[in-house]
């Protein structure tokens, strides 16, 4: 869609952010049908190894494209290996326990800044980009690395000084038992 149509970039767009939401909610009934359950692709899918193979062949579809010099400067065009394989894992991940991640504080509260992680990008890329400019760094792993932690920065500052007191008032004003 970004070559076909020349668009710079799809990630903020409605109509795709409709079409993915779309997807997760045709991935989420397949997951809960019957035949599903029982069949060889789910059965083959629930376990951690077929996780690890997943993440395995993203990275390396990825990394080949890049290599070869396909779609270089637009990850979107990575989408012919991003969404199949994110399909895949959201499978995986839906069949799959894990008494660790279940009881972890820390999981819990990723968890729960989850939302606010995704709006945190919405500052963090002008931010970054800001800083990096500034300090005219233009190595990946630092672009990598900067952005991640100004967007975890972002996002812890959303959650506990916006997010966690509007929630507690709107408990307290709707929540009379």
């Amino acid at each position: 869609m970004v070559k076909y149509f020349d668009l710079s970039s799809i990630y903020s767009n409605p109509f795709f952010r409709c079409l993915e939401f779309v997807i997760g909610v045709q991935i989420a009934s397949i997951i809960k049908d019957d035949k599903f359950k029982n069949s060889k692709i789910n059965k083959a899918l629930s376990n951690w190894i077929a996780f690890i193979f997943e993440i395995a062949i993203l990275i390396g579809g990825v990394t080949l494209a890049s290599t070869l010099g396909i779609a270089v400067g637009n990850y979107m065009l990575y989408s012919w290996v991003g969404l199949p394989i994110f399909i895949l894992m959201m499978i995986t991940l839906s069949q799959v326990d894990s008494n660790f991640l279940a009881k972890s504080k820390f999981f819990s509260y990723l968890s729960r800044i989850s939302f606010c992680f995704y709006l945190a990008q919405f500052f963090n890329f002008k931010a970054a980009s800001f800083i990096l400019n500034q300090f005219g760094l233009d190595n990946n792993l630092i672009k990598i690395l900067l952005s991640f932690s100004l967007c975890v920065i972002i996002t812890v500052i959303l959650h506990e000084i916006f997010e966690k007191p509007v929630c507690k008032f709107l408990r307290s004003k709707m929540i009379k038992i």
